[in-house]
């Protein structure tokens, strides 16, 4: 009986397989992170950009960073390479965000009146903002930070 030989059988064609497969491995691998990388990088919703835009629409209303209890935080980036606005919109009990009024610089004297909607206009910093809003609506647990430059 005859035995036909496969190339694919010789010796040394599992090392080469193996060399193939490692390097099917790293490819993948790279592209995954590169993939997660752009997302950090790019998307709206990463923690990364999140936190900056926070930070950002904070620093330009001149307000003190949210407070602890913050939840349901929900940003809205808009604008292109000659205009940038943020629109920062978050809830937290009523005593917590009196005090994070009461704190911040930006809204130094605003008090908001119960059971209505409340709007306080802040004189931007200098940093290139030219326009800052916060907002407590009527359940005063509430908020929305606008600013924008342009």
């Amino acid at each position: 009986m005859t035995t036909c030989s496969n190339e694919f059988d010789s010796p040394g064609t599992s090392s080469v397989r193996k060399v193939f497969q490692a390097l099917g491995v790293a490819l993948f691998s790279a592209a995954l992170l590169l993939a997660i990388g752009m997302w950090l990088l790019a998307s709206e919703n990463s923690p990364l950009n999140r936190s900056s835009a926070i930070q950002k629409a904070t620093s330009w209303a001149r307000l003190e960073p949210l407070p602890a209890s913050a939840k349901h935080i929900d940003i809205d980036v808009k604008g292109s390479s000659f205009t940038r606005e943020f629109v920062i919109t978050f809830q937290a009990p009523a005593e917590d965000i009196l005090c994070w009024l009461a704190a911040s610089p930006g809204t130094d004297g605003f008090e908001p009146t119960p059971g209505t909607t409340s709007a306080h206009r802040i004189k931007p910093t200098g940093e290139g903002a030219t326009f800052a809003r916060v907002v407590v609506f009527e359940d005063g647990e509430t908020v929305k930070i606008r600013a924008y430059w342009s």
